[in-house]
């Protein structure tokens, strides 16, 4: 799980989102609107949104689409989440069932505390298995 959670405003861009996911390596921001969570955004969803385009815009026409198109239009409203008392092989549960590759976790109020992705569960996994030690990077 990583506490260190990276969010964006529903006001931001596209660009703007695309720029987080690529600074800190991640494939999935919570999008908030005063702090509430409104949605999610995925590095597929930005892709998917900007590829429809690019048959029709020249380069100059898709960078400003990329600037001006703003994340709540993209956006997957009401996404899942997972309560922070849940244990590991909960959350593995909730991502697997829902075909997903991470979920904000939320306190008791709703707010996010933190985020867990798949590559969060694989590396229990190797710590639990002892094939971490193995591993050429450090997990």
């Amino acid at each position: 799980m990583s506490k260190k959670v990276v969010t964006v405003n529903v006001n931001d861009s596209m660009q703007d989102a695309m720029t987080l996911l690529k600074k800190h390596e991640i494939r999935m921001l919570p999008v908030l609107e005063r702090g509430k969570l409104m949605g999610i955004v995925t590095d597929r969803d930005l892709r998917s949104a900007s590829a429809t385009d690019i048959v029709t815009f020249e380069i100059h026409d898709l960078l400003h689409m990329l600037s001006e198109t703003k994340v709540k239009e993209i956006i997957t409203k009401d996404p899942i989440t997972i309560p922070f008392d849940y244990i590991v092989e909960e959350a593995g549960v909730v991502l697997l069932i829902n075909k997903i590759s991470g979920v904000p976790v939320v306190d008791h109020k709703g707010q996010i505390v933190a985020t867990i992705t798949q590559a969060d569960l694989f590396s229990v996994l190797m710590t639990v298995t002892g094939m971490g030690k193995s591993l050429p990077c450090s997990i």
